[in-house]
């Protein structure tokens, strides 16, 4: 080996006769460093290339096995599925290991395991739940929807407060608005209260405004529970015409506004919003508006109290890239089912969000964060996501809820991706020991609920679709107190036609419009007309522009840059290669001095 190498330092000595000794052994050495350098590169070169080729193979063997996402925040998919270093070679991962041990074969067992012990099996973590795929078959119908060989920890799995907003920057042009009680109020000893009051906001005259931020100004530290600021466009509030009366006592969810704000008791008094989303506020024509503020006090001290909290929002006229949008998913207060039998230690409800309610998307929506809420009894919460008949992952879950301790959770770093036509079931869990009596769906604090507040990009084409998005099974019960309720819309009260039109009923008692049903919804059920043709991910693929979550979310050659594809698709690329000067000839010149310098590398080594 050393003879072979001294040889080429040698003839290139020998062509450099006639130069100084000294410029002669420079030159040779920096000529001999470069020859180095080239044959290194070219070897890294053929590795990459021995290394891809072998990636290639066994990405084959298993499902989905090329569209595998990076579970880090940088995104992106994994290359090296079964390795530890993302683009392949070294040393294996957890999954790469048993993967070897099954002979580099997609087997049942494999498919069942959960090998970074994350709480997924790989086949769920493939897309291949039910383990019914077979090396040679085009990929499964779901998405891959996390690594199987990284261990997710506990904060990638609950998800982590997303209200810190340690990487928040400020706009140049903020516009922010505090928004207090105009006077203290008075809490007796009593333990649950509402308050509201309405104050006119004047705003600046811009079409669109983007929300970016929003604080909790906190009075009393001890008694305020939840609260919040609703926007009441066209003037008016469900509990009528009330600005500049000061606070008053109020009760039930406001259904004719829109949020502004929200909060609940928890490590955090401020939520940011990602730099590339906005909330948007259509101000067109308009000097002021109606803001509601609404308040939910538990007073556990038992002594009276008085309190003037608020909020403070952030808004700004540099428009961001995408706009938020909003779901609730769970039971309906008013729904008939939503009783909960006493004495037990664990006790669950369902709600479900079903396949033709987001079958009114215009295209897919992706994830940023998610918002439990249950009372006293409630324990944990999880909305899981299905398509065409199959569980494909979750969109939130909390194992062990605290009623004193809300908060909201990130999903931006997970690739939850919503197609029109997919289900959403939320499953609340509740310890009932300390209950003599059942427990119904309410407002107060001694009452329960069961909702998932859902966040995501873009927001819908529909104003205020799936806010809420409920379905009832049995109908909606008009009185808790003497059990009133009925099955259909047949005889109902005039105050609740608005909510059962048909099968298919709008909430058009306020402008959200948001979706309920009166029927028995199955999640298997699927109105998605991708599922016939087994072509669901195919079919929504965005093209440049459009939103996105990784770049497998992107058609042809375009990657995910900040939440929209970009870049050039394969056509532009082609045409780009035959109108270079480079070209086909030129291509096939330049290829062949790298083969006979791989071969040079391998005879050199």
């Amino acid at each position: 080996m050393e003879k072979q190498w001294k040889q080429p330092q040698n003839l290139f000595q020998e062509n450099r006769k006639g130069q100084s000794t000294r410029s002669s052994r420079k030159d040779d050495r920096v000529l001999g460093s470069e020859i180095m350098a080239i044959i290194t590169a070219v070897k890294l070169f053929s590795t990459s290339i021995l290394v891809a080729s072998g990636l290639q193979h066994f990405a084959k063997n298993i499902p989905n096995g090329n569209r595998v996402p990076n579970p880090y925040p940088q995104g992106g998919l994994w290359a090296g599925v079964g390795h530890n270093a993302i683009g392949g070679g070294g040393e294996l991962n957890p999954f790469g290991q048993d993967f070897q041990e099954e002979g580099f074969e997609w087997t049942e067992h494999l498919c069942r395991a959960d090998s970074d012990g994350d709480g997924r099996s790989n086949g769920e973590e493939l897309g291949d739940p039910d383990c019914i795929w077979t090396k040679g078959e085009s990929d499964p119908i779901l998405p891959a929807l996390s690594h199987p060989g990284v261990v997710d920890t506990p904060v990638d799995r609950d998800g982590i407060v997303a209200s810190t907003c340690s990487e928040y920057k400020e706009p140049n042009d903020v516009i922010a608005f505090d928004m207090k009680l105009s006077e203290p109020v008075e809490i007796d000893a009593t333990r649950s209260h509402y308050f509201c009051e309405q104050i006119e906001l004047a705003v600046p005259k811009a079409t669109k405004l983007h929300k970016v931020k929003h604080s909790f100004l906190k009075d009393n530290k001890d008694i305020p529970h939840h609260a919040f600021a609703y926007l009441c466009l066209d003037g008016h509030s469900k509990d009528g015409d009330r600005v500049g009366q000061g606070p008053y006592s109020c009760e039930g969810a406001e259904s004719s506004c829109i949020s502004l704000a929200d909060w609940a008791i928890g490590p955090s008094n401020e939520e940011c919003l990602p730099p590339n989303i906005g909330e948007e506020f259509d101000f067109s024509g308009m000097d002021s508006v109606v803001v509601k503020l609404e308040f939910h006090y538990d007073n556990t001290a038992g002594t009276p109290q008085r309190d003037q909290s608020g909020f403070r929002v952030s808004l700004t006229s540099e428009l961001r890239p995408h706009t938020l949008g909003r779901a609730m998913f769970g039971m309906g207060n008013a729904d008939v089912d939503f009783v909960i039998v006493p004495q037990q230690e664990t006790y669950r409800i369902q709600g479900i969000c079903p396949s033709e309610a987001t079958a009114g998307l215009d295209q897919p929506v992706y994830a940023t964060h998610f918002f439990p809420h249950m009372h006293l009894s409630g324990r944990s919460l999880v909305t899981e996501q299905y398509r065409c008949g199959k569980k494909i992952g979750e969109v939130g879950r909390v194992e062990s809820y605290e009623f004193d301790n809300q908060m909201t959770y990130d999903l931006s770093r997970k690739h939850i991706k919503i197609l029109p036509g997919d289900a959403l079931v939320t499953t609340c869990e509740y310890n009932t020991l300390d209950k003599n009596a059942s427990l119904y769906g309410g407002d107060q604090t001694a009452d329960e609920m069961c909702i998932n507040f859902f966040f995501f990009y873009p927001a819908p084409a529909k104003t205020g679709l799936l806010q809420p998005c409920f379905a009832f099974d049995n109908g909606v019960s008009l009185d808790r107190v003497d059990g009133t309720a009925f099955d259909s819309p047949n005889g109902v009260p005039e105050a609740f036609k608005p909510f059962l039109q048909n099968k298919f009923a709008l909430y058009n008692r306020n402008p959200r419009g948001g979706i309920m049903t009166d029927f028995s919804s199955d999640p298997k059920d699927s109105w998605a007309p991708c599922c016939e043709t087994g072509t669901c991910d195919i079919d929504f693929l965005a093209s440049a522009g459009e939103p996105c979550g990784l770049d497998l979310d992107c058609k042809d050659a375009l990657f995910c840059n900040e939440g929209l594809c970009d870049g050039e698709t394969e056509a532009d690329l082609m045409g780009s290669y035959a109108s270079s000067s480079v070209g086909v000839k030129g291509m096939a010149s330049m290829i062949f001095p790298v083969f006979f310098l791989v071969a040079s590398a391998m005879v050199f080594n």
